[in-house]
């Protein structure tokens, strides 16, 4: 398995030149939220999550919580 841990080092590099209002101020998308919602309730459900599905789930984990819309 290739590390890919270089992508968030490059990700935060280019976050850091950026606008830090512009950064603070970012949120998902409506669409983006959905999805997550949608993954968590399919998550709590008996048959639970496939594979794939439990691997964008981790990658929602990823965002920061304040950058997910309420």
């Amino acid at each position: 398995m290739t590390s890919t841990h270089f992508i968030f080092e490059e990700l935060a590099e280019l976050l850091a030149a950026m606008n830090p209002e512009k950064v603070l101020a970012f949120r998902t998308s409506v669409r983006a939220q959905d999805r997550l919602e949608a993954l968590l309730w399919k998550n709590k459900e008996s048959k639970g999550l496939t594979l794939s599905e439990q691997n964008e789930l981790d990658q929602f984990m990823l965002v920061p919580r304040t950058a997910i819309n309420p």
